[in-house]
């Protein structure tokens, strides 16, 4: 094999060598069997108490406190209390209807059954007319820090009781006096009261609030009278209470700081404040940003790849900022050596009692050359849906620039036949921390699914990055969520796409510089033949002329080897015969030769020039120079 042949089959190997070293694993399935597990009681059913001569009616659903990992169906049975009956009905609600005037403590015990394994509840205590103990409240939090007129807030309280919570009320008075929300059910011995409002206040007003809760034998509660300052610019104060201050930061629901035109201003002077921080660090971080969506008591696992790019061995520290509670760090504190990559993994949960809404809070990634930013995005929706909300960014204007339009789908899917209400639609363009940089709102009737094409604007003034178009839909005290991303500006993200396509950009170079090679080389070997058999038929023909039998039969045999043919004996035992052979060689010789590439046509002729058919002609040649010359001296 020439030198040619080693340097494509070595080119070969290592095109193979890359593409095998990069094979991921990721799709290869196995498949195990797990053997049935016995159901199990995930949390302790709570406590009940109730008023003498009322009904506990949907006092809890058993698919919440019982649960099975192989997802088999689970049948509920029960003890018998005592001037008690208890109904479970087909959705494995528990109610309670105690008999007339009957007063007093009794307990009960539940059952779950998969058909092969049981579980048994933790002994419930059915308290009728004996609680005087009112619930508890702590904790009042607003969404947002810096409020606006026109923006929508979460109030929410932290409620505790001794046997079970029933109901809340929520107040408020924006200048016109208390308006009620009307009664809220909720339930458990621990809850939070939310109610999400629009601020109409003007600018420098003050706006009042407070909730009441009440339990299941009609104790009742309420929280101190609360309030929050409207500001008029960006620089105002923010709310305040007049028993605690209110301490969210954009992180108790729905909308981050930022609404209206002052808002605006500064969720853009935050955010270029941001990119103009940004610098070379000696560490990378992969992704770039969470956004996660999760239903009340969900859970689900994303991983961080934190990776050493600098020469030396690095420690990094991870700290989250305001949505703590949704998630549970792996490692918090590690080293990396240079070169290498540690993968964190992250747990996102949702509590059953999260309220509905858009969390939004960041990652922190701090080595000793500095800190990175990874912003996180958390939608909650609840467990249990009246109707569900999906949005989604037409393609075309999933990349915008400043200043442009961008266009949506919002579908709101009613999931209860009964359900015909109105329902309140907010839409908005956000960061991905939570700054509001657009929002619109509209009312409609819901008895069927309905489609909507909203657009907002993105502001000239909003910077190249990663934002979001959200929207909630509500009624009464219920809110679906959903949000889509897109990108402002046209960029190019050459670290990410040389990251991620490096090693398929050198396969493909490699191969094509393997299939040029193979080619040009095939075309060379081509072009060697080729010339190697007309050189060969032409010495052939000089070697008959001359007599040399012999010496051209040799030729003969060699060229029928070059094409991989045998040998006729015929010609090999006749003169005549054989020259019938050469002029079949010939024709054939001719007719590849013109189908060949121009050069090595070229290449034909040049030979022909520099190389004489016989002898005869080689020594016409030299009489022909002699009597040339012998003129030039007669001359």
């Amino acid at each position: 094999m020439n030198k040619e042949g080693f340097l494509l089959l070595g080119l070969s190997l290592i095109a193979v060598l890359i593409c095998v070293f990069f094979v991921r694993a990721d799709n290869v399935t196995t498949q195990v069997n797990i053997s049935n597990s016995p159901p199990y009681l995930s949390t302790q059913i709570p406590n009940q108490s109730w008023a003498v001569n009322q009904n506990l009616t949907n006092a809890f659903d058993l698919d919440n406190y019982f649960l099975d990992n192989n997802g088999d169906s689970l049948i509920y049975y029960y003890t018998l209390p005592e001037n008690i009956s208890v109904l479970v009905d087909s959705n494995n609600l528990v109610s309670f209807y105690p008999d007339e005037s009957y007063l007093g403590v009794n307990t009960i015990l539940f059952y779950a059954g998969d058909g092969g394994y049981n579980a048994t509840s933790n002994l419930v205590y059915l308290n009728v007319g004996v609680d005087d103990e009112a619930p508890k409240w702590s904790t009042p939090l607003t969404s947002l820090t810096t409020i606006y007129q026109n923006s929508h807030i979460n109030f929410s309280i932290l409620w505790t009781d001794n046997v079970r919570l029933k109901n809340y009320s929520f107040y408020i008075n924006q200048g016109g006096g208390f308006s009620s929300s009307g009664s809220v059910d909720f339930s458990g011995i621990e809850n939070t009261s939310i109610y999400s409002a629009q601020i109409s206040a003007s600018g420098g007003s003050v706006v009042y609030w407070y909730f009441c809760a009440a339990d299941t034998t009609l104790n009742e509660n309420c929280t101190d009278i609360q309030n929050i300052s409207v500001t008029s610019s960006v620089t105002s104060s923010t709310s305040s209470s007049t028993s605690s201050t209110s301490s969210s930061s954009g992180t108790g629901g729905e909308e981050g700081e930022g609404g209206g035109t002052d808002g605006l201003s500064g969720a853009i002077e935050a955010f270029f404040g941001r990119e103009s921080t940004k610098k070379t660090y000696n560490f990378s971080v992969e992704p770039n940003y969470f956004k996660i969506s999760l239903k009340q008591g969900a859970s689900l696992t994303r991983t961080l790849k934190v990776s050493n790019i600098g020469n030396q061995n690095i420690s990094i520290n991870l700290l989250i900022q305001n949505v703590q509670e949704f998630i549970t760090l792996s490692d918090e504190f590690f080293s990396i050596d240079f070169g290498k990559t540690k993968v964190v993994t992250l747990d996102f949960g949702a509590k059953l009692n999260t309220p509905v809404g858009q969390y939004n809070g960041v990652l922190l990634v701090n080595s000793s050359s500095g800190s990175i930013e990874i912003p996180i995005v958390i939608d909650i929706n609840a467990r249990v849906f009246d109707f569900e909300v999906k949005v989604l960014v037409f393609e075309e204007y999933k990349s915008v620039k400043p200043g442009e339009m961008v266009l949506a789908t919002i579908s709101i899917i009613n999931l209860k036949d009964s359900l015909s209400s109105e329902v309140n639609l907010y839409y908005a363009i956000k960061d991905l921390y939570g700054n509001i940089y657009d929002s619109s709102e509209d009312n409609f009737l819901l008895d069927s699914p309905v489609v909507f094409q909203k657009n907002l604007t993105l502001p000239k003034e909003a910077s190249v990055g990663d934002y979001i178009f959200y929207a909630r839909a509500s009624y009464f005290n219920f809110s679906a969520i959903d949000s889509d991303l897109f990108e402002s500006g046209s960029r190019f993200n050459f670290k990410a796409f040389f990251q991620y396509s490096f090693f398929i950009i050198l396969i493909i170079v490699l191969s094509a510089i393997v299939v040029f090679l193979f080619l040009r080389y095939r075309r060379e070997r081509d072009k060697e033949r080729l010339l190697n058999l007309y050189l060969m038929l032409n010495e052939m023909k000089k070697l008959i002329k001359e007599g040399k039998v012999d010496s051209a039969v040799n030729l003969y045999i060699r060229i029928k080897s070059i094409y991989g043919e045998p040998v006729s004996k015929t010609a090999l035992e006749n003169k005549e015969k054989l020259k019938e052979e050469i002029t079949k060689l010939s024709l054939r010789l001719k007719k590849e030769v013109d189908s060949a590439d121009e050069d090595i046509k070229q290449e034909i002729k040049e030979s022909k020039k520099e190389v004489p058919v016989s002898s005869q002609e080689i020594n016409k040649k030299k009489e022909d120079k002699g009597r040339e010359e012998n003129k030039d001296d007669k001359k």
